[in-house]
């Protein structure tokens, strides 16, 4: 970790420039010149510019209460100083980056130890608003963006649930057409005979679902239909059927009854998933109809008709009512159970910060189905005053290809609305925390943490801006400051980039930070007693300072994803659940892309 200790100036009291000559005389602690910027003010949300770096004007100026300024220097560039005055005036240009830029500097006077700057704001075109409530202007677009391939919508396996086909195939798979035969009514007369079909047996029914422009298609198969035949002779002997020989025996095997249909899916006004069934198709497959008694042949071609032309219309009664009643609902239910969590629980504390979720986009076409999450993280309360929400940065989906089951994109405007909801909450906010010997701490975070794309490859840098961090320090751990009786009350201001990278964490599937290494700007403004401020600074960062990869990794890890319960479905354990395996992650323009497989969780 790298660390940069800018220890400016103690607080000088309504300091004016005039340009009169320094006083004389001699302090026990010589003071150093304060450095400070009055625009943008500390811890501005400036709304301006674009995505790209954009110019922002910065005004300050630099004085010490007794000595001339003799050296100033502002983000690396040397300010021109007359070195008879001071008060020191300047102001300059940043190129600042989207996200979090820092203002820092130096200046020294004629005498005593400089002074340094370190200085946050954020900037960009665009903020959520700030609310506690939904709000339209308050809502991540796409926050959360899902593509379903062929594999997630029908691997080919009914042993674990782990794709669409299975689920809906676990709910439609204990149809009975034996419910269609009754025995007791004959289906045909004829010559004397009254023809009874006396039961249905049929193997377990197949299911196949592939991803369509719009939709699904679907297959639904029933193989090996069996179906007993009485020839019972009711006339009075002698009659014709007693004749022929009397009662009989037969039976009717049908190799298949296929029913293909196209299930046209799309959402509603309010987001709300509808699944219809068009094109339906029932066809039978080689019909073979035999009577145990030769005499009895020539009614099998009564018996042809009434399947052909009775049994198939009731066939297709019976599975178009599974498909309205059954298989319509579960796709639709399944759909829009795709949602994060209501709650999500906040580490190290028993607060929640509420999650509103709905679905804002559902797309099928050949091969894959798409769909889009619209997410707002809402605080209980503004913990801290904002005139804007989290930042925002928009961004387009990320781009799948077919090697994997389940692909999603996580975008960097939930991460950062997720990090203001925690700060408003007061999550960076610490009261008297010990954080080693000798060192104890409070915390108030003056601006939110944001996430900004990195430098290089997968990483991304989270900024932190402003972290105000009043500090009792045992004055033995402070060099030079070993005589003083009492701990040293010091106060700084850090501003800090932690660049890191997030992969999934094999054991809970959730996310976890990796590779972290964080820079840190740290301004001193009070530190009373301390001969030399800067090492006033050193042994509270050398504690503070590896907090924010730890704090960042543990709300990193509670971010959800979305679990389908699967209770409901008739045959399923209670507590059975269909969740998303990841295993990779990259960077996609403005989002996380994480690549797996659904896969089954819970149950008994």
């Amino acid at each position: 970790m790298k660390c940069r200790l800018l220890i400016p100036a103690f607080a000088v009291a309504a300091l004016g420039c005039a340009d009169n000559a320094p006083t004389e005389g001699t302090d026990d602690i010589a003071e150093p010149p304060a450095l400070s910027v009055s625009a943008p003010q500390r811890a501005a949300m400036l709304m301006q510019g674009t995505m790209d770096a954009s110019p922002v004007s910065i005004a300050g100026q630099a004085c010490h209460p007794d000595d001339f300024i003799t050296e100033l220097v502002v983000n690396g560039v040397d300010m021109a100083v007359s070195g008879a005055q001071r008060c020191e005036a300047f102001e300059l240009s940043q190129e600042s980056r989207w996200g979090m830029s820092v203002i820092s500097g130096r200046v020294e006077a004629e005498s005593g130890p400089p002074g340094y700057l370190a200085q946050s704001y954020l900037r960009s075109p665009n903020y959520f608003a700030p609310a506690t409530a939904p709000d339209p202007d308050a809502q991540v677009e796409h926050a959360l963006f899902v593509q379903l391939n062929q594999e997630a919508i029908d691997d080919g396996n009914r042993q674990d649930i782990d794709d669409m086909a299975t689920l809906l195939w676990l709910a439609t798979s204990g149809i009975d057409l034996g419910e269609l035969i009754d025995p007791s009514t004959p289906i045909a007369q004829e010559s004397g005979w009254d023809i009874y079909m006396t039961g249905l047996s049929h193997e377990q029914p197949t299911l196949s679902l592939l991803a369509i422009d719009g939709g699904l298609h679907f297959v639904y198969v029933i193989r090996n239909l069996d179906i007993p035949l009485v020839f019972d002779c009711t006339c009075t002997f002698p009659c014709t059927c007693w004749m022929a020989g009397g009662d009989g025996t037969g039976s009717a095997h049908i190799a298949a009854v296929d029913t293909e249909s196209d299930i046209m899916l799309s959402l509603d006004a309010g987001g709300s998933p509808n699944a219809t069934f068009v094109n339906t198709v029932t066809q039978i497959s080689n019909l073979d109809i035999t009577a145990d008694q030769a005499f009895l042949d020539f009614l099998l071609s009564i018996i042809v008709a009434f399947i052909i032309d009775g049994l198939v219309a009731d066939l297709e009664a019976e599975l178009s009512q599974m498909m309205t009643v059954e298989a319509a609902p579960l796709i639709e239910d399944a759909i829009a159970s795709f949602r994060l969590p209501e709650s999500v629980a906040l580490p190290g504390s028993d607060l929640n910060l509420a999650v509103e979720s709905g679905l804002s986009w559902l797309d099928f076409a050949t091969g894959y189905g798409q769909l889009g999450l619209q997410v707002q993280v809402v605080p209980p309360a503004l913990g801290h005053a904002a005139g804007q929400g989290a930042i925002r940065a928009g961004g387009e989906p990320p781009s799948f290809d077919a090697a994997y089951a389940l692909g999603a994109g996580l975008k960097d405007d939930l991460l950062n609305q997720f990090l203001w909801a925690a700060w408003q909450t007061g999550t960076f906010d610490l009261s008297e925390v010990a954080i080693g010997q000798g060192v104890t701490i409070s915390t108030f975070a003056h601006l939110p943490p944001v996430v900004m794309p990195g430098q290089s490859g997968d990483q991304i840098e989270v900024g932190i801006g402003d972290l105000q961090i009043d500090a009792t320090v045992d004055p033995n751990l402070i060099q030079g400051a070993g005589g003083l009786s009492q701990p040293v009350e010091a106060q700084l201001y850090v501003s800090a980039l932690a660049t890191l990278s997030l992969a999934v964490d094999a054991g809970t599937g959730g996310l976890t930070v990796i590779d972290p290494t964080v820079e840190t700007w740290v301004q001193v403004t009070a530190a009373e007693g301390v001969p030399d401020p800067q090492a006033a600074a050193t042994p509270v960062m050398a504690l503070a300072e590896p907090l924010l990869p730890y704090l960042l990794g543990e709300l990193f890890t509670a971010l959800p994803f979305p679990e389908l319960d699967l209770s409901g479905i008739e045959g399923v354990p209670p507590g059975t659940t269909l969740r998303a395996s990841f295993g990779s992650i990259d960077r996609q323009g403005r989002y996380h892309r994480l690549t797996g497989s659904l896969e089954q969780g819970g149950g008994n």
